[in-house]
């Protein structure tokens, strides 16, 4: 049987959240589904189906990290971004699927040529970030980032640059 895994920041309330919860369920039938969160307790996990494995990096909510907690886990995770990546994410997986921009996609851009590797991508950065200096030096680091996946995947027009 074929083993997916997708991550996403968390499974709290959000649309990006709500479809992968949608398909992951859909596709645990015919595949055996990992779903990875860097953040734990979302609404939406009580939705997914029994057949559904869920890895949690961090027992905790995002909301319920104090200011400086939220930003040890983004040093953790840019700094340890491979032995995180070793330890929950590359286990046999034939699909690595990261579901949403930002911190899981970064992960799971660790190179691993035994694996298909998918970037879905929901948000045009441009809207998100603007045209200011935090939108060109996200631009500079997703190139890089974005090149180590075999497809992307976009959810609207207006999210292709």
């Amino acid at each position: 049987m074929q083993k997916i895994i997708f991550g996403i920041t968390g499974l709290t309330l959000g649309g990006a959240e709500r479809v992968l919860v949608d398909i992951a369920n859909e596709l645990s039938s015919k595949f055996d589904i990992t779903i990875f969160t860097i953040y734990a307790k979302g609404e939406f996990e009580k939705e997914l189906s029994k057949n559904i494995k869920l890895i949690n990096l961090k027992d905790k909510s995002y909301n319920e990290l104090s200011s400086f907690q939220k930003i040890a886990m983004s040093l953790r995770l840019m700094i340890n971004k491979r032995s995180i990546y070793k330890k929950y994410i590359d286990n046999g997986y034939n699909t690595e699927i990261a579901f949403l921009e930002g911190p899981i996609t970064r992960l799971f851009s660790v190179k691993n040529s035994n694996v298909k590797k998918i970037a879905w991508v929901h948000n045009d950065i441009n809207k998100v970030f603007g045209q200011g200096f935090k939108s060109k030096v996200k631009k500079i680091f997703d190139k890089k980032c974005y090149s180590i996946y075999n497809d992307i995947v976009f959810v609207s027009n207006d999210n292709i640059a």
